[in-house]
């Protein structure tokens, strides 16, 4: 493993630094693929062996000096790709600049491995890519997905596609294994539903046009949200990321020439100020949020409690499994009583 890791780094000019205190019991592969080698005072006679064969140290003179590195100055043996030999080296104190934070490292290395091509193992071949087809099976099943997207679970999709729970899991895990498709868990009341999101690859193999994602959020459990209530509430003919007066909401409806707003949260974050633009720009007669979890609930409550009072008698949060369960009215004359 190290020694692929060793070819391919150098293949996407990748900088690794390795530090062994048994160099001996490194490959072959590892240390003829380290252009610079730094050797302090070896004990082990085996290591010192290693090292001396592996920098072309042959000449007993040289061979010598390996020993005999006064460890108090700080001497070691270097050897530099651009160099002909290997020569001793002393390492002076310096005072070095503040060491970047995990932070930092991490937002680096994420910058310039965007830039590195995928890394081919050097001496061999480019291994040829195996493209494994979509079965009938598969297609029947991914069709029934495509159709009932952030509409239908899993579950729902197997029957759906006329297969028993048992066969459809094995289509599910096939599909995920090669990155045909994701599955997005979401809470509902006290259980998990899963969703099936297709890849831009699915979409190819099936000839399929991209599903258009109506809604905004940072995951796909935001999508499946949005998607899940607008269903539930079809008949009201609801605009998902309906633009009112500059202000996007997650879920418009209009009703009795009011307009009903349906916000999904994630967390509370940035409940308040959805709040008081979806009233004060979009000119929403009434809003129920639409909370991921109880934990998020509470502290939209919160919120709502603090809101002034003609907009708090306007307000209600919801659990999603509760809102699922109730129709548009219900939700909206229980605006009044939750404010209270």
């Amino acid at each position: 493993m190290l020694d692929d890791i060793f070819c391919n780094v150098r293949k996407g000019l990748i900088h690794i630094i390795a530090c062994s205190q048994s160099p001996a019991e490194l490959s072959s592969g590892v240390l003829s693929n380290s252009s610079n080698k730094i050797v302090s005072l070896l004990t082990s006679g085996k290591d010192r062996e290693a090292m001396q064969r592996n920098m072309g140290v042959f000449d007993n003179e040289e061979r010598g000096y390996f020993p005999k590195l006064n460890q108090s100055e700080f001497e070691v043996i270097v050897e530099f790709a651009k160099r002909a030999r290997p020569f001793v080296a002393r390492i002076l104190k310096k005072d070095l600049l503040e060491p970047m934070s995990k932070k930092e490292l991490y937002e680096n290395n994420e910058i310039i491995m965007q830039g590195f091509s995928n890394p081919v193992l050097r001496g061999r071949e480019k291994p040829e890519e195996k493209k494994q087809e979509i079965s009938n099976d598969e297609r029947k099943w991914l069709m029934a997905a495509y159709l009932n997207q952030f509409k239908k679970t899993v579950t729902e999709i197997h029957k759906i596609a006329g297969f028993s729970a048992c066969k459809g899991t094995k289509i599910v895990k096939s599909c995920g294994s090669r990155n045909i498709m994701t599955v997005a868990s979401i809470v509902r009341g006290k259980g998990v539903s899963k969703f099936a999101v297709l890849s831009d690859e699915a979409y190819s193999k099936l000839n399929l046009k991209p599903y258009n994602f109506r809604g905004k959020g940072c995951d796909y459990p935001h999508y499946i949200y949005q998607n899940l209530i607008a269903e539930h509430f079809k008949d009201f003919k609801p605009i998902i990321e309906s633009n009112k007066g500059g202000k996007f909401i997650d879920i418009a409806i209009e009703h009795e020439s009011r307009l009903i707003a349906v916000e999904v949260a994630m967390t509370s974050v940035n409940e308040k100020n959805n709040l008081f633009k979806d009233f004060k720009i979009a000119g929403a007669g009434n809003v129920i949020i639409a909370c991921k979890d109880k934990k998020v609930k509470e502290e939209v409550m919160q919120i709502i409690a603090e809101l002034p009072e003609e907009m708090r008698h306007k307000t209600n949060a919801c659990l999603l499994s509760e809102i699922l369960k109730r129709d548009l009215p219900e939700l909206i004359n229980q605006n009044k009583n939750q404010g209270e």
